[in-house]
């Protein structure tokens, strides 16, 4: 069955994202590891991405200084209005993909776990995300993968055939989640391979 649709992931496929890049120019890297183990960063992404708005998140770092006598409230605004530095890296080779997909006659769609109020920084700053054709947000959809729901608001509102499509992620568990609904997946856990996902695409005839 000839393929109609790649699916991209947009972190560690596209572009390398670091958070701490915005926040360099003002503060130590001390200071910047504070930050993010006292408010709990990796929480706060999961949140972002499942729909929360900047000024809920500063909201509970407001709290945070309460509790601790910080000011992190500031740092984080600081860090919202650089957002575009978190962006630091672009994947090799990716963009050409994309141009040579659509050449073909291949429909290119994004789905990422995103903040909402980001995501426009992300089609200004990385050429390959504002080439996509459509794309899936998990921060306005309120939903994340790997929750199967995501992956099917994409193939209904973009009418798509699951086994027409491929994905590809850098986390497993989303790859997996894509393939239980018969989507064909590729992992790409290391962002120098944008060779291995051109040789995947030409095996199977969509380059």
């Amino acid at each position: 069955m000839s393929i109609e649709a790649v699916i991209f992931d947009f972190g560690n496929v596209f572009t390398v994202w670091n958070p701490g890049n915005a926040l360099s120019k003002r503060y130590t890297e001390a200071e910047i590891e504070r930050f993010f183990e006292d408010t709990n960063w990796d929480e706060l992404i999961k949140k972002w991405d499942a729909g929360a708005l900047h000024f809920q998140i500063h909201a509970e770092i407001q709290e945070v200084d309460k509790k601790l006598g910080t000011d992190y409230a500031s740092i984080y605004e600081y860090y919202t209005i650089r957002f575009n530095e978190t962006i630091s890296q672009l994947v090799a080779g990716m963009e050409e993909i994309v141009r040579d997909l659509q050449a073909n006659g291949i429909k290119t769609l994004g789905l990422t776990n995103w903040a909402a109020e980001d995501i426009f920084v992300a089609k200004e700053v990385v050429q390959a995300i504002s080439l996509m054709q459509g794309i899936v947000v998990s921060g306005i959809e309120k939903t994340t993968k790997p929750d199967p729901k995501i992956y099917e608001i994409l193939l209904e509102r973009y009418k798509l055939s699951a086994d027409k499509c491929i994905f590809i992620d850098d986390k497993i568990e989303n790859i997996q989640a894509a393939q239980k609904l018969g989507i064909i997946g590729f992992h790409f856990p290391d962002v120098n391979r944008s060779d291995e996902f051109r040789k995947f695409l030409e095996d199977r005839g969509v380059l």
